[in-house]
């Protein structure tokens, strides 16, 4: 129940999605009110790129991936925590702010040079600024994809909002990408706010110089 309650609604925009081959499997699920049952239909296909509906609200995460790992009892991911790893479908909400109702905790996510993941756990007062600076964005409906930066580690950063109750949400931002900011559900031209604020706490990660000198073992 948890996993379907907080199932984002899906924003009607088609994403890009890879071509794996494996196996899918069709799942009908009834949660019983008394004398009512509502039906939701979800499918599990390797490239989680299938939709869940009950007939009226339809949701763009893969839910029948989820509902494959519950029944072959693998561990979930924790709630609250606001790792950089965290595996997200989005929350309930996603589809109309960047940062859905609730006070999340944040984590900025850096790339580093060398491949590995740079957290920076933001405290309850920082974390609320960076909140109200992504609600206050100007936003539109995403395919998920951006135009523009292609470096390996550069001034981009990721933000990963973990909630008490409910999936944690996650948004990447890019100041050389259009549109710079990509959520669940949601995009946004203008990174400057946000870039301005995170940069207080979390300074952006150098990228390679390619006129440096290479050493080698």
């Amino acid at each position: 129940m948890d996993l379907l309650a907080w199932a984002p609604r899906w924003n009607g925009r088609e994403r890009a999605c890879t071509m794996m081959a494996g196996d899918e499997t069709a799942y009908l699920v009834g949660a019983a009110y008394g004398d009512a049952v509502v039906w939701v239909a979800a499918k599990a296909d390797a490239n989680a790129c299938s939709r869940a509906t009950n007939g009226d609200f339809v949701s763009g995460a893969p839910v029948g991936v989820t509902l494959r790992e519950l029944l072959a009892h693998i561990p979930q991911p924790d709630r609250g925590v606001a790792a950089c790893g965290t595996r997200t479908w989005g929350r309930l909400g996603d589809d109309t702010t960047l940062a859905p109702p609730g006070d999340p905790a944040v984590t900025v996510c850096r790339s580093a040079t060398d491949g590995t993941t740079r957290p920076t756990p933001l405290d309850a007062d920082r974390s609320r600024q960076v909140v109200a600076a992504l609600r206050a964005l100007d936003t539109r409906a995403t395919d998920g994809a951006c135009q523009g930066s292609g470096k390996a580690s550069d001034a981009r950063f990721g933000l990963v909002l973990a909630y008490a109750v409910g999936p944690a949400v996650r948004v990447g931002v890019d100041p050389e990408c259009a549109p710079s900011v990509l959520g669940s559900n949601l995009e946004a031209d203008d990174a400057a706010p946000l870039v301005d604020l995170v940069e207080r706490w979390s300074p952006p990660v150098p990228a390679p110089d390619p006129n440096g000198s290479v050493s080698s073992p």
